[in-house]
């Protein structure tokens, strides 16, 4: 979006995208409503409907965007303490590459790695559904960017700035 149409609609884009994700895996995961499935599993299950909503969008013609923005959503709202690590891990190689494509694969791919170290730094088990969700997160985004790994590879891809 900031290629095709510059910051000034970038900036809405992605939060609109952020929050599409965000907004039903958090209310769910804080509802007090007594579901059949637990409310981490409908959480991951509003999250990942959020992101598959996002990739596969009936007003697009079944096609969408990359996730990125959407699934940071629904990882933000699932587990909080990871947001801040991802989004160092993508800002520091968006810096260092000066490719979107990079950073956001890089980000999409330490989720899962943030989540385990922040489990076993507080002591905490580790929720292996919400650690599956988190490897698949990435897979599902680096599948999304085959175009720009294809181009990475060819040294076609274009720098952001």
């Amino acid at each position: 979006m900031y290629r095709a149409l510059g910051a000034r609609f970038a900036a809405p884009v992605f939060l609109f995208d952020f929050l599409k994700g965000f907004g039903p895996a958090f209310a769910i995961s804080r509802c007090g409503t007594a579901f059949a499935v637990s409310q981490p599993g409908i959480a991951l299950l509003a999250g990942g409907a959020a992101i598959a909503g996002h990739l596969f969008s009936p007003w697009t013609g079944w096609r969408g965007g990359k996730g990125v923005a959407t699934g940071a959503g629904v990882v933000t709202a699932l587990c909080p303490p990871l947001a801040p690590g991802c989004l160092a891990v993508f800002a520091l190689v968006l810096l260092v590459s000066r490719r979107m494509s990079v950073a956001s694969i890089a980000a999409a791919c330490s989720v899962p790695l943030w989540y385990l170290a922040i489990s076993f730094a507080r002591g905490n088990g580790v929720d292996w559904f919400l650690l599956s969700f988190f490897a698949l997160v990435p897979a599902v985004v680096v599948a999304r960017h085959r175009g720009n790994i294809r181009r990475l590879r060819e040294g076609t891809e274009e720098r952001l700035f």
